[in-house]
């Protein structure tokens, strides 16, 4: 079935929304070769295709080390964590989320910024990502202390 097919792509293998989009329509085509003769909606039903238009806003949260980024991860909101781990891997051209980003190419952080990378956040809560992501950073802390 078509619905099942569309659940089963995988959107965290995409580094584009273009990427996305083409596997999507890929589906649909190719179950709209399958099935040619599929009904089409009454009136009043149709499909309506929306368009998103994205702003962000400056928190008042910022960090300069691991330290100041697991205090401000921990205050800022759920929506800014959502902008910079669902959002930021949907922007051109990196296809990875800003934490990962910041922490390689600012701090000097490869593995820990691969750790973060690899991680699902479609399986957990966003709650329970920041935590995952706060005690990845503070393990690397402890890390730095003692070595």
């Amino acid at each position: 079935m078509a619905g099942e097919r569309l659940a089963a792509v995988d959107p965290i293998r995409y580094n584009t929304i273009g990427e996305l989009r083409q596997a999507l329509a890929g589906v649909l085509e190719d179950h709209l070769k399958r099935h040619p003769a599929i009904r089409s909606a009454p009136h009043g039903d149709e499909f309506h295709f929306m368009r998103s238009v994205r702003f962000s806003v400056p928190t008042s949260y910022q960090a300069v080390d691991l330290p100041e980024f697991c205090e401000a991860l921990r205050k800022v909101s759920i929506s800014s964590l959502y902008l910079h781990v669902f959002e930021a891997r949907l922007r051109p051209p990196l296809g990875m989320n800003d934490f990962s980003v910041w922490f390689e190419r600012d701090l000097g952080e490869k593995e820990l910024a691969g750790k973060v990378a690899r991680l699902d956040p479609y399986s957990r809560t966003h709650e329970a990502l920041r935590e995952i992501i706060i005690k990845m950073v503070e393990g690397r802390l402890e890390k730095l202390s003692h070595g």
